[in-house]
């Protein structure tokens, strides 16, 4: 039987969350809600716990960890549903949150995705996103993170992007952007999807009226390998949306603004143990060329909208909560410089 949404969540050691998230869930939504987890080759008791809900979910498991990317894309190609909503295993939800989605995207057809208001689960009164914040020089960060949640001040509005900790999206547009890319693994291909989504002249909204809880850290140890592995994932994924994204005129008039960030970037890297890190993001763009420019091409082939529309409302500071210090204030400053302008010739 066809559902006309369905759920998507992808696993990987969450024998200690997957309860409570799926528990939730069922109770906040209709017997005619499809729900698929996908396990990414879990260590521990992750689908014993799934396990627990069967029939009222599907199962898919993968003999290899694919990522979100790819674990999310065999929940796709195993779904029915005609809207698809992917969350995260750490995500829980409330009563009623599913249909202000929806609702927004039955109602307007040039709406593509939809994102939730995201709030922390750990302190229930604070932001953790309202959708993702772009800089044109490939950064993001959640947008209104750590912000009070004050309801009377959130008001449904068009977003840069959205974020793939919760959002629901047409499975017509997403077939026909190509959905997430595989390549990514983890991080930055939420990102790359709504770049897509937009660039096709649709749009991404933000609905306040539909509420979620994460359990969202942004930093870990410096001297965890889990910071390490992030890094690397964060800034080559962060190059690949840029190589592949800006369109050739936007490359070139940026350039100057991109190199000196990356300076700043493997600085950084070097001063904090991450140049490995960052070094092999280099490689894996070198390495990968033919990739990079099959990719580019697509894109191109598939846009219709330019780059003027799409970087129109791009950040030129870098104002996130976790961040700070005399180097970041100095790039603002350069930053903002260079945009104001750059931005009247892309």
């Amino acid at each position: 039987m066809k559902s006309s949404i369905s759920i998507i969540i992808v696993t990987y050691n969450c024998e200690d969350i997957i309860e409570d998230c799926l528990l939730r869930l069922i109770d906040s939504i209709s017997q005619s809600v499809e729900i698929v987890l996908v396990d990414n080759n879990s260590s521990d008791n992750t689908i014993s716990e799934i396990n627990k809900f069967i029939p009222r979910v599907k199962l898919f498991q993968s003999a290899d960890n694919l990522g979100y990317s790819g674990g999310n894309n065999i929940g796709v190609k195993n779904s029915n549903g005609d809207y698809i909503l992917f969350m995260n295993a750490d995500v829980t939800v409330t009563k009623g949150f599913l249909e202000p989605l929806i609702e927004i995207l039955k109602s307007n057809e040039n709406v593509s995705a939809t994102q939730p208001l995201v709030l922390l689960s750990d302190n229930r009164k604070r932001i953790n996103l309202t959708g993702k914040t772009l800089h044109y020089v490939g950064l993001e960060w959640c947008s209104d993170y750590g912000h009070i949640y004050d309801k009377e001040n959130l008001n449904v509005h068009e977003i840069q992007a959205i974020s793939g900790s919760c959002f629901l999206v047409r499975r017509s547009v997403y077939d026909k952007v190509g959905g997430f890319d595989d390549e990514y693994f983890m991080y930055g291909e939420d990102s790359d999807l709504s770049w897509r989504i937009r660039s096709i002249n649709k749009k991404l909204v933000f609905v306040p009226n539909s509420i979620v809880y994460h359990d969202y850290k942004f930093l870990v140890n410096k001297k965890n390998l889990a910071l390490k592995k992030k890094f690397y994932y964060v800034e080559r994924n962060r190059l690949i949306n840029i190589l592949t994204g800006y369109q050739l005129k936007s490359l070139l008039i940026l350039f100057p603004a991109l190199l000196v960030t990356e300076v700043g970037l493997c600085l950084y890297s070097m001063l904090n143990g991450l140049l490995k890190s960052k070094i092999k993001g280099y490689l894996f763009l070198f390495r990968n060329a033919k990739y990079l420019m099959q990719k580019r091409r697509s894109l191109m082939s598939l846009r219709t909208v330019g780059d003027e529309i799409l970087l129109k409302d791009a950040e030129s500071s870098v104002n996130y909560t976790d961040f700070g210090g005399k180097g970041i204030r100095l790039f603002n400053i350069f930053w903002g410089i260079y945009w104001k302008l750059a931005k009247k010739f892309i």
